[in-house]
């Protein structure tokens, strides 16, 4: 009760000396003003757990240097700072202070620490006009108070920046495909309609009216087909087996009179390419009268791939044509998580630390 009353100050104090919300430009650091403070602040983190506070015992774990804050950089922010906020800072503490300006006392006070070097109290719009967050940033020395101040308003500022780029980057790359996927509509239609055209003269010139009936006919022909080309193997098998005869026996006569079979050979050389020629021109009249029902079975299938194709792109851009619609309602509104922090008054306090083991 006491930490919400004076969380409740604070903010009254704050309107009635502030003269305006401090938010920095784009790309450029916040004016913040800061204030020295008397005023000690509690700091629970050594008896709520983690490595800033004593085992059970009472005594630090042998080796380790257990580290308390000494000061904290109080401020408030003009907004509600979402929980998403501060769990990608403890993640961002975690991993990624290598860089960071502090000391390397207050880096290694982030890591015992964790989540208790940062508090984040919403005031909402009960006792409000608006949403606020008070924020208290705990550090091992006052110099490190002030910078962990402009680290997390940097830190954050980074993060809203980098969600409003990510916005707009998916919003032109849904700009890009809306005219692909028009497109690609235009030519399905395009290539549909040129199927159905097609189908309907083969329905007006050949017996085939439905896909049962090309599917029988095909099968037929594939039938019969199967039928000639082994007629044909044969049939090329006895001209070569009558030629290799009609060279035996030429090679035995050494140019002799012809060989009483010889005559023979030739007739039956004669009839067998006169079979061939018939089995042959049978197999190009039904290869023929294949090509109409081929083509009608591959019509009705082109045609239902093609009608796959209009409704998968259709609802593709639907989708991005609301996507695109959303996004740009989004920008346009520009939602307080993609702005600078509005640091309230350009205040922040430095105030002492008060352990409480």
């Amino acid at each position: 009760m006491r930490n919400r009353k004076g969380c409740l100050l604070m903010v009254l104090g704050l309107v009635l000396v502030s003269c305006g919300v401090a938010r920095a430009a784009e790309g450029q650091e916040p004016n913040l003003c800061f204030e020295q403070s008397t005023e000690p602040i509690p700091w629970g983190g050594a008896r709520r757990g983690g490595m800033s506070g004593p085992p059970a015992s009472g005594r630090s774990p042998i080796g380790v240097d257990v580290i308390r804050p000494t000061h904290a950089a109080v401020f408030l922010l003009a907004e509600y700072l979402r929980p998403s906020v501060q769990s990608d800072w403890y993640e961002f503490v975690e991993s990624d202070l290598t860089g960071a300006p502090l000391s390397e006392r207050q880096k290694r006070f982030l890591v015992q620490a964790k989540d208790k070097a940062l508090e984040a109290k919403g005031l909402g719009a009960q006792e409000f006009a608006q949403s606020f967050t008070v924020v208290r940033l705990f550090a091992v020395s006052e110099e490190d108070a002030r910078t962990m101040a402009k680290v997390f308003i940097d830190f954050v500022d980074e993060r809203h920046r980098s969600r409003r780029e990510e916005v707009e980057e998916k919003l032109e790359k849904l700009r890009g495909e809306a005219p692909g996927l028009e497109k690609e509509i235009s030519e399905a239609e395009a290539a549909l309609e040129k199927a159905k055209k097609r189908q309907a003269e083969i329905k007006a010139t050949t017996p085939y009216q439905e896909l049962g009936q090309a599917k029988k006919a095909v099968e037929d022909l594939t039938a019969l087909l199967n039928s000639v080309e082994v007629e044909i193997k044969g049939i090329e098998g006895e001209i070569k087996a009558i030629k290799q005869e009609k060279k035996r026996l030429n090679d035995l006569m050494q140019g002799r009179a012809n060989h009483p079979g010889m005559e023979r050979l030739g007739e039956m050389q004669v009839e067998a390419q006169v079979g061939l020629a018939g089995a042959l021109a049978r197999r190009a009249a039904a290869r023929e009268q294949q090509k109409m029902p081929l083509e009608f079975w591959r019509l009705v299938s082109e045609r239902f791939e093609l009608k796959k194709t209009l409704s998968h792109k259709s609802t593709a851009l639907v989708k991005a044509i609301e996507k695109v619609e959303h996004l740009e309602n989004e920008l346009a509104s520009r939602p307080a998580e993609w702005e600078p922090l509005k640091v309230y008054g350009g205040k922040v306090e430095i105030r002492p630390v008060e352990v409480r083991e």
